[in-house]
């Protein structure tokens, strides 16, 4: 017969127990009003203790089994590291209104932190890290050897994944790693969680970097194309001027009057040539802006990179060469040296225009200051003084008053197009003002999780736990007798006496 260790005080209804002697306190029956019988919980407690000291060996290797394997999850599995950096950036309309006084600005005109996230996050922009940062090869190499061995396996069984589709989950994993907060204070804060350190801090810096190129190009290219709309609009008034100015003389000479004086020599600036059309012009003033970008963020990323050179060179001066802050340095100034997306991308959009330009028959364009043209005559020249009113012929007064506003309009144009430039060059020195990095990315001295002094607290635990368990798990289904409470409780006799081993 099996026997229970915690056996209950009735028995077995069907068998036949002797009565309890009278008077017995140990084994008088429990009453229907009973709540708990503490007397059970000591004696299950006492058997539970017994039950680890004649399974000692058994509790104590099971205990160190369970901590052995927490200490190796440290190892097999994955860590957590976080990477955070934060950029103030703040609305600057000092140097906008001193520049353009008059000119009247929206509500939110300038607000650098709009679309922040959308900017970061965007999945060409994401893309773009990836390749920047080598990261495919990086994760392949810093795999951790659970992952390792799991992906393993499924290549064995299943297609084993190219690189091409490894970029692509690791893409999407970066959307869900990758956070970017905007506050309603203006701080921008990137924080990136990954299982290795080197390459988190690597992301968030590459990410700040590029957003900070990308915010450069964007507000530069906003202004510098506006400067090459307004100047192409220009460049087809000037020939309507033109036009109407060899339409006036041909008049004149008909009529026996002499036509408009010709402008001074030295006042024609280069215009564009009479052979290219209003789509090349278009083109050639889009290629001056981006030439104009290029340069402006090329110049950008050299004084950040002298910045950092500074910085670099002051900490080494204080801290040995493996010190962190040494090493972080050492690693931003890598990454301002290394590619840059914005770049890559700059140079390739002036290239294509570049060969879409010539394609097209027209001729390539310098600097986008070059091509606004001066009007062959004046509006001075098309409104005679006194001396001059018995050339007029009253019959050309109206092409005279057509030509005088179209002289007008060209001369706001042109007063357009100058603060254009003016905002342009406003934008540039102001960058540095609106966009400033307030904590930049650190290499993490201890991963977020897990922690290793809860991980081997909880396996010490959990190996206790699992030692007392094994031990009365032998107890219970060895089927045996133990300890003299479960005879008295499970035939209901007084045990007089134990026999000695």
């Amino acid at each position: 017969m099996t026997l229970s260790p915690f056996p209950r005080p009735q028995g077995d209804p069907g068998a036949t127990a002797p009565a309890p002697a009278a008077g017995d306190p140990s084994l008088r029956p429990h009453l229907p009003d009973d709540l708990f019988d503490y007397a059970l919980v000591r004696d299950a407690v006492g058997f539970t203790l017994r039950s680890v000291r004649r399974h000692r060996w058994l509790a104590g290797a099971t205990a160190l089994l369970v901590l052995a394997a927490a200490a190796s999850s440290l190892w097999l599995l994955p860590s957590r590291w976080q990477v955070q950096a934060r950029l103030l950036a703040q609305k600057n309309p000092v140097m906008w209104t001193l520049s353009n006084p008059l000119m009247p600005r929206p509500f939110d005109w300038d607000t650098p932190s709009r679309a922040a996230r959308e900017t970061v996050l965007r999945r060409d922009n994401l893309v773009a890290l990836c390749r920047q940062t080598d990261f495919v090869d990086k994760y392949l190499a810093t795999r951790a050897p659970a992952v390792r061995a799991w992906q393993w396996l499924r290549d064995r069984v299943g297609t084993p994944k190219s690189k091409d589709e490894l970029l692509e989950d690791l893409v999407d994993t970066l959307q869900d790693r990758l956070w970017v907060d905007v506050g309603a204070d203006g701080v921008v804060t990137i924080t990136f969680e990954w299982s290795n350190r080197d390459i988190a801090y690597q992301m968030v810096q590459a990410a700040l970097n590029n957003f900070l190129d990308i915010r450069h190009s964007q507000e530069a290219a906003m202004v510098g194309e506006t400067i090459a709309i307004l100047e192409v609009h220009a460049a087809k008034m000037k020939r309507q001027i033109d036009q109407g100015v060899d339409e006036l003389r041909a008049k004149e000479a008909l009529y026996g009057h002499p036509g408009p004086r010709a402008a001074p020599r030295g006042a024609a600036a280069v215009a564009p040539r009479a052979a290219d059309s209003d789509e090349v012009a278009g083109l050639r003033a889009m290629l001056a802006v981006k030439r104009r970008t290029l340069a402006d963020l090329l110049e950008f990323r050299q004084q950040r990179l002298v910045e950092q050179q500074a910085q670099l060179a002051k900490l080494q001066a204080v801290y040995a060469e493996q010190h962190p802050d040494v090493v972080a340095a050492r690693q931003n100034l890598e990454a301002l040296s290394g590619p840059s997306p914005q770049i890559n991308q700059l140079q390739d959009d002036v290239s294509n225009l570049e060969k879409d330009i010539v394609s097209r028959g027209g001729t390539l364009g310098r600097a986008a200051r070059e091509l606004v043209p001066v009007p062959a005559v004046t509006e001075r020249e098309l409104a005679p003084g006194p001396d001059d009113l018995r050339n007029v012929d009253p019959r050309l007064e109206y092409e005279r008053g057509q030509l005088r506003q179209l002289l007008r309009q060209y001369t706001d144009m042109l007063d357009r197009i100058q603060g254009a430039r003016v905002d342009l060059d406003t934008v540039k020195a102001a960058f540095k003002y609106r966009y400033s990095v307030i904590t930049p990315p650190i290499l993490p001295k201890k991963p977020i999780r897990p922690k290793p002094p809860l991980v081997l607290a909880a396996g010490l635990l959990g190996g206790l736990l699992v030692g007392i368990f094994a031990a009365v798990l032998v107890d219970a289904r060895s089927g045996r007798v133990l300890e003299r409470w479960q005879i008295e409780r499970l035939v209901g006799v007084r045990v007089l006496a134990e026999p000695r081993a």
